[in-house]
């Protein structure tokens, strides 16, 4: 089991009323969650200054907690039109400002790539692609520490933006923001995969993130028949054991062999 996957374990999330009428919310979440949940809070809370009647400004004068606070609700209230698959995704869908952006070092993201002595941890083989275990291969602007998998898991589903750094960290390529599964093409998926579409997995579309079989940065569409509605649980594992699938206009069909999802433009995985 790998770090994200144990830290999702313990996740958690309480409240409790208090005597002031207010609740207050405590959450433990994992490092790959709270970035996500992070980034989208910072793009929601950041001070609005307000115009008055003579055009001039006047300072926004709640406090970043206020803010927070304020930018919580408006991610909920939002998310009642993801449900029913008539809204776009909230992280990324507020003038695009909540893109998470990801530093990775080159030479620690190629060695982890191509790491022969992991790569039996997937049943892969020598061109296999294993970097699912190793720890901290991306950092946040936050200066939170990303696997492999969290890292291919997060760009199924939010604004993952990936800088490539150097030996001297100079950047070598800033990859742009994916396109996501939104509006009507998230309801097609819905209307198509009905659930989650693990094998024996009943878990409703509303608990789905919707996943690209071909990954997005190794060259695969944002569209119909590259796409497929998995759970949290199922979503981790598809990424954790590298499984792609075969969509077709009826389903989704999973192959559980590991190492077999594309990690780069025109590969198709290790030969089964």
């Amino acid at each position: 089991m790998r770090d994200e996957e144990r830290q999702q374990a313990c996740e958690s999330v309480f409240w409790a009323d208090l005597p002031s009428g207010l609740t207050r919310f405590v959450a433990e979440l994992s490092s790959g969650h709270a970035a996500v949940v992070k980034h989208a809070l910072r793009a929601l809370s950041a001070p609005a200054p307000t115009v008055t009647d003579n055009d001039a400004q006047e300072r926004d004068l709640r406090s970043p907690a206020k803010r927070r606070a304020y930018a919580l609700v408006r991610l909920v209230e939002t998310s009642a039109g993801v449900l029913d698959g008539t809204a776009p995704r909230p992280v990324g869908e507020f003038g695009g400002t909540a893109k998470i952006l990801v530093t990775m070092d080159y030479n620690t993201l190629y060695e982890g790539l191509w790491d022969a002595g992991r790569l039996g941890q997937h049943g892969s083989g020598e061109d296999g692609f294993a970097p699912t275990y190793l720890p901290g291969i991306g950092r946040t602007t936050d200066g939170d520490h990303l696997d492999a998998g969290t890292l291919r898991r997060l760009a199924c589903d939010a604004d993952l933006v990936p800088i490539v750094l150097g030996g001297e960290s100079e950047p070598l390529d800033v990859g742009r923001a994916k396109r996501l599964f939104t509006g009507g093409l998230r309801t097609a998926i819905i209307h198509r995969d009905q659930r989650c579409t693990f094998p024996g997995c009943d878990r409703p579309p509303d608990w789905c993130d919707a996943h690209h079989v071909i990954p997005w940065w190794a060259g695969g569409q944002t569209n119909l028949s590259n796409a497929a509605l998995l759970c949290a649980r199922h979503h981790t594992i598809v990424h954790r054991d590298l499984l792609t699938a075969t969509v077709t206009t009826t389903g989704v069909t999973w192959d559980l062999t590991p190492g077999l999802m594309p990690t780069r433009p025109g590969h198709q995985g290790p030969a089964a």
